[in-house]
């Protein structure tokens, strides 16, 4: 009844990607989380995965899926990823506010707790930082500043500037400001769809210096 669900072979072209950016035994934040996919599939290598989804009622289903699979290693938690502490609205271009399309936008009475990742991840030393904010990325990206500092994760970003959400060249910028390189790579979807994804990692990483 939420429109949310899980697809068996949903961005399946991405599972080498993934796997191959997370180390073994590596803490894989799931930034975007959804109703679980990556955080499923990815939580038999990590030794701890944090799944950060900001809908209330996906974040339910978020919670079913984790114990409907008995996985004992994924923490939710259930805000939005941003780079103040605020409140925020859902919006859904599809008019569905529990669909896989929902973000957050600023709102002055809005219903969705934000906060940045440096406060939800204080002690969390990420391998691998997922980052799928529907559009919210730069401020995410933001919220996160001191634990790329402190940690270097990589960084896997689904580009939404394709939706008009936000300028590409802003998020390479903003990459770099952190000492970021990246790659640009596509992934095929369901139906003979692509999309566009970022990998980035920090520049001394690049050459494998």
């Amino acid at each position: 009844h939420t429109d949310d669900w899980i697809a068996v072979n949903h961005e399946e072209s991405l599972t080498p990607v993934l796997d191959g950016l997370l180390p073994e035994g590596g803490v894989f934040v799931d930034v975007g989380a959804h109703v679980g996919r990556w955080s499923l599939r990815l939580a038999a290598k990590a030794s701890k995965v944090i799944a950060v989804e900001a809908n209330p009622a996906t974040a339910a289903v978020l919670r079913a899926h984790i114990a409907l699979n008995e996985v004992r290693n994924v923490d939710v938690v259930e805000c939005a990823a941003w780079d103040s502490e605020t409140r925020l609205s859902l919006d859904d271009p599809h008019g569905k506010v529990t669909g896989g399309s929902t973000r957050v936008v600023e709102s002055d009475d809005g219903t969705v707790q934000a906060r940045p990742l440096d406060d939800v991840l204080a002690d969390v030393p990420p391998a691998l930082v997922k980052l799928d904010g529907e559009g919210a990325g730069l401020h995410a990206l933001r919220g996160m500043v001191g634990m790329l500092a402190r940690a270097k994760p990589t960084l896997f970003i689904e580009d939404h500037s394709i939706y008009g959400y936000y300028d590409l060249d802003d998020l390479k910028a903003l990459l770099a400001g952190y000492g970021y390189g990246w790659r640009e790579i596509t992934g095929s979807l369901p139906g003979g769809r692509y999309a566009p994804y970022i990998v980035a990692v920090p520049k001394e990483d690049l050459h494998g210096d």
